[in-house]
């Protein structure tokens, strides 16, 4: 019985760890997942960051050089100073690597923006000076749509390539999770059958066979036959232990 016994708690023991093994793994590729998704959505709002400062810095500097009113050139000193295109890129540096393909199409967009800046500066100068008509032109002419057309693109490709490569991402994890998930509530389910089947196996071969054998032969000492022989030497051994 001893014997029996370590087999027994050593197949459970074998099965519970292999339950929690699963149930581990899939709690793990919940939590890449989750992750993919978290980093998708601070990517998406980093871009969206870099392109709406440099929508807002131009915006302001339209304003200006059409009425030429001074707090239209102080809100855009006021954004350009915040910088909020570089931070917008320095995040975006650390979610994707500096060597990135996505990261060298949106370093380009910042350069292009750069340039547009430039363009802002001058009509703001120009307005500054009077110049109203050139300032204006300035901002809606072919040269500014060149550059925000490019700088769009580069923002546009790399958030493309960023939702596909996410996309992709995230459904290989969740199926890795799901598939972790259902290897861990099959080997669950195999674990409490398992520990079942062997408490069943030992529990009869060890108690209650011999108990049967034993109730057997009494019943024919008491029905007079007295060549019985009432208990094996294992069959006494195992009583022994029983008891």
């Amino acid at each position: 019985i001893q014997t029996g016994s370590r087999y027994v708690t050593l197949t459970v023991v074998l099965l519970s760890a292999f339950s929690v093994a699963t149930l581990l793994f899939a709690e793990y590729s919940i939590e890449q997942r989750r992750r993919a998704q978290q980093e998708q959505l601070e990517t998406t709002q980093a871009i969206q960051q870099l392109r709406q400062a440099s929508d807002n810095l131009t915006a302001a500097a339209r304003s200006y050089a059409v009425s030429g009113e001074e707090h239209y050139r102080v809100s855009f000193e006021a954004q350009l100073a915040v910088a909020a295109r570089d931070a917008a890129v320095e995040r975006l540096s650390r979610l994707l690597g500096q060597d990135s393909e996505e990261m060298a199409l949106l370093k380009d967009a910042k350069r292009t923006s750069d340039a547009i800046v430039d363009l802002n500066e001058r009509a703001l100068s120009m307005r500054a000076q009077g110049d109203r008509t050139d300032a204006v032109m300035l901002l809606l002419g072919p040269e500014y749509r060149t550059q925000q057309a490019i700088f769009t693109s580069f923002l546009d490709m790399a958030a493309a390539r960023l939702d596909h490569w996410h996309r992709q991402e995230t459904a290989r994890l969740s199926r890795r999770s799901d598939i972790a998930g259902k290897i861990a509530w099959a080997s669950m389910s195999v674990n409490v059958l398992g520990m079942l089947v062997v408490l069943l196996w030992f529990y009869r071969r060890r108690v209650v066979d011999p108990l049967a054998r034993i109730t057997a032969q009494a019943q024919q000492l008491l029905a007079g036959v007295r060549n019985v022989g009432f208990m094996g030497p294992q069959t006494a051994g195992q009583a022994a232990e029983i008891a």
